[in-house]
């Protein structure tokens, strides 16, 4: 087992942690989301933007590198009578799985080198949803660490062929964030 996916396997073991409601960026933006379709949560922990996707009756797949994320988000679907796929995924060896996809969320998790695989992935007018914690973080957490932090404005670089339909910077909940909503044309 990589080191990576005992560390997550452990943090969720803990049953507080991941869990909550979906990401505020999601809901905010609900009205952009296609009706139906494929949809892909990358590195989705336990699953409670993947749930969210599903309810909103999209055929989703969770990619996480914990499997104990994954078994946790099966269960929260099964409980409220949702289907999803989830897929034990390592991002930092296999980019994505084979789309195209109508909808991506990606939140809370950096690699910009996924950027270009992102793009390929989605379908023509493909909605994507990303949200990561800013260098600005570190003022209210050592977590997630600098190497994991976007600079100002680096997200706005990573996806150059979508047309953005909205960009912000800013602290909410003591988080510091980038959120992107893009499409692909």
């Amino acid at each position: 087992m990589s080191d990576a996916r005992s560390k997550w396997d452990a943090r969720y073991e803990d049953p507080s942690y991941g869990k909550g409601p979906p990401s505020a960026l999601l809901a905010e933006h609900r009205e952009l989301f296609p009706e139906g379709g494929r949809a892909l949560d990358i590195a989705c922990g336990a699953g409670r933007n993947t749930v969210y996707l599903a309810e909103q009756g999209l055929d989703v797949v969770g990619l996480d590198i914990s499997a104990v994320g994954l078994r946790r988000t099966r269960e929260v679907a099964q409980s409220k009578g949702i289907e999803v796929s989830v897929q034990l995924w390592d991002l930092e060896r296999s980019l994505l799985p084979e789309g195209p996809f109508d909808l991506v969320a990606c939140v809370h998790y950096y690699q910009p080198n996924l950027a270009p695989a992102i793009t390929s992935a989605l379908a023509p007018g493909g909605l994507l949803l990303v949200e990561i914690h800013t260098t600005s973080n570190l003022q209210f957490s050592p977590r997630p660490p600098r190497p994991y932090l976007l600079t100002p404005n680096e997200l706005m670089t990573w996806f150059p062929e979508l047309q953005t339909l909205s960009y912000r910077e800013h602290i909410a909940n003591e988080q510091a964030v980038a959120q992107l909503v893009a499409r692909k044309l």
